[in-house]
């Protein structure tokens, strides 16, 4: 009877259709196609991403937006890798004293053919786009390639990446991608490539070689007590003391790193004694509200998945320790390159965290959930980089004969000419030996030293940008007796007004030449008569006395004299916001710097009149017996 009844079963089967008798399954020839568009999609956002960030960067570039000095420090050192020179002479010292970044040597072929900081911009671009593929198969080997498409895009979405890549360049930028190849091998167990990302990620900057070595505390961890373990720790121990310990430091006598730690010791012993005899003050420090803003910021894009595998971040934890102890603040904030050694381990935990969270028993909501976390967190992420770039391009206040001029001024300077500037011009000026940053004369200090820096007697040239906020502005190297230097830089004969259109000034030194420098501001009995008025706050200690306006050339460019009267001896620095009108409409608006920043108010004696020359762009022209209005309004520098 059992096997009859086995037969009648056979039977029964064998008369359903085939489609029923086979499991369900999707045709290959729609898998193979899955297959196929799912890594040609990762590609298109790759590309892309290099697209738009390269417009963006190029366009911020050729408006002088980067008014920081580390793409002109870098490109300045590349350059002058390809002709055997190591001295930065924008930092003052050997460029290797201020970061081990050996991937310049690297780079210097590519910048010998295509001599531009556009280079370097672009390479940048091109390494962090590359770093989408990494995070797209560390995903799809750990969940399914669906989910590394989607981590892939939530990378290249990614705040604290994207806002990186437009801030300047960094060598340490590329070791993200390095490091994120690196763990990609390290979970794919292919220890020679393991070993070759590693090596190019410490060749970015010497503190990554603390990674490595605590790659190797988490390989020990996780059971890997082997050549996974011993040979990242002993490579990384041995770069960091070999490069930090004992070539740094001896080739840089003046900027002072550990100045960053002051707070806790005036040496390496006293910082050590701080962190481990007082950790309830360490502790206070570490979790202030800006640090822990930081981390926020860094893990809310990813619907902080992150700690969902906290050992994941072994790795990045002496960098973490770094960043969470420094005095500088921009070390905790995601606008500039911080950040950099953190993203690879973030995205390995987040991806880790949600194959933890796949892996519950309630596979439907667990995957509701997590498909949630990233439809939501990257999306509203991205909006607020785009609230953030504003702040990363140029100011929209700029007029387009400023930026013609700018452009004008860099393109007619010869390469074998010194050049002192601010912040925005340095880096189209980088590929010449001799160009020196001008907030280090401002301030007569390296930066992030106490050592005194020399003024260059070689200078030919002085770019000044008066609306530079880096450099007048107190939060950043404004002094209101800075001025002083500024004023024994320009001594000497033979100096003259090359351009001028507030709120820039070239000079240059022509051999030969008898006359000083001209001075901008005059002192007069009293101020000539005018038609109109002035508005302008009461108790102001620099009251404006009147105001006059030259002819305008055929550019609608004219000279105006704002005549000043001090009224108490500590009257301070400010910036002056004047709107001009007339009859029929505004004539000029705009931040004025009285004195231009070389001969400002608190030079100016008391209860005199000062008559302050300033050259610039009229919105229209006035007609001859218009009676115009000057408001006047006072922004400080304090």
């Amino acid at each position: 009877m059992p096997k009859l009844a086995t037969l009648c079963g056979i039977i029964r089967l064998s008369q359903l259709p085939k489609a029923a008798m086979a499991p369900p399954m999707m045709n290959p020839q729609s898998e193979i196609g899955m297959v196929r568009r799912i890594p040609a999609l990762v590609t298109l956002l790759c590309v892309l991403y290099f697209a738009v960030v390269s417009v963006v960067c190029t366009v911020k570039y050729l408006n002088f937006g980067y008014d920081d000095f580390d793409l002109a420090v870098h490109s300045q050192s590349v350059w002058k890798i390809c002709r055997g020179d190591f001295d930065s002479s924008i930092l003052g010292i050997p460029f290797l004293g201020n970061h081990m970044a050996l991937i310049l040597f690297l780079v210097a072929p590519l910048y010998f053919l295509f001599p531009s900081p556009l280079l370097l911009l672009s390479l940048q671009t091109a390494v962090l786009a590359a770093g989408a593929w990494a995070v797209f198969m560390i995903a799809r080997d750990e969940i399914s390639e669906k989910w590394g498409l989607a981590f892939a895009a939530a990378y290249l979405i990614y705040p604290p990446l994207f806002l990186m890549n437009l801030y300047e360049f960094h060598p340490v930028a590329l070791a993200s991608t390095f490091l994120m190849f690196a763990w990609l091998c390290y979970r794919r167990k292919r220890f020679a490539p393991f070993l070759a990302m590693l090596l190019l990620a410490m060749l970015c900057q010497e503190n990554i070689s603390l990674i490595a070595a605590s790659f190797g505390v988490y390989a020990w961890l996780k059971g890997r007590r082997n050549q996974w373990a011993w040979a990242p720790l002993i490579l990384g121990t041995a770069f960091f003391i070999i490069e930090a310990g004992l070539v740094m430091p001896r080739l840089n006598q003046r900027v002072q790193f550990y100045r960053l730690y002051a707070h806790l010791g005036s040496s390496l012993h006293e910082i050590a004694q701080t962190i481990i005899l007082h950790p309830f003050r360490t502790a206070c420090l570490m979790l202030n509200p800006e640090r822990l803003q930081f981390f926020n910021l860094l893990l809310a894009p990813l619907g902080y998945l992150s700690l969902l595998s906290p050992l994941s971040m072994i790795p990045a934890a002496p960098v973490f320790l770094q960043r969470l102890l420094s005095a500088r603040a921009t070390e905790s904030a995601i606008i500039y390159h911080y950040q950099a050694e953190f993203i690879p381990f973030v995205f390995a935990a987040a991806i880790l965290g949600l194959k933890r969270i796949l892996g519950y028993r309630s596979a439907g909501a667990a995957k509701a959930l997590a498909t949630g976390l990233l439809a939501v967190f990257p999306p509203l992420s991205l909006l607020m980089t785009l609230l953030i770039v504003p702040r990363l391009v140029p100011h929209s206040k700029r007029v387009p004969e400023a930026i013609d001029l700018q452009r004008r001024i860099v393109r007619s300077i010869p390469p074998e000419r010194s050049v002192v500037a601010t912040f925005e011009f340095l880096a189209p000026l980088s590929n010449r030996h001799r160009l020196y940053s001008l907030h280090h004369i401002y301030t007569g200090r390296y930066t992030l030293s106490t050592v005194p820096y020399p003024l260059p007697g070689d200078a030919d040239v002085v770019l000044i940008n008066t609306d530079d906020y880096l450099t007048f502005h107190t939060r950043a190297f404004y002094g209101p007796d800075h001025y002083l230097r500024l004023q024994k830089l320009l001594q000497g004969t033979g100096w003259k007004i090359a351009a001028w259109l507030d709120p820039f000034l070239a000079f240059e030194r022509t051999p030969g030449m008898a006359e000083a420098a001209p001075c901008l501001v005059s002192l007069v009995e009293q101020p000539p008569a005018f038609r109109g008025r002035i508005t302008q706050k009461e108790d102001v200690p620099v009251v404006l006395r009147g105001f006059s306006l030259g002819a305008p050339d055929s550019g609608n460019i004219a000279e105006m004299v704002l005549f000043w009267e001090k009224k108490a001896d500590d009257a301070p620095e400010f910036t002056a916001l004047c709107v001009l009108s007339g009859k029929h409409g505004t004539v000029y608006s705009g931040h004025l710097a009285p004195g231009s920043r070389i001969w400002p108010p608190q030079s100016w004696p008391c209860g005199r009149i000062v008559a302050d020359r300033h050259r610039i762009r009229l919105k229209i022209v006035p007609a001859d017996n218009d009676e115009m209005e000057m408001k006047m309004d006072a922004e400080p520098l304090f």
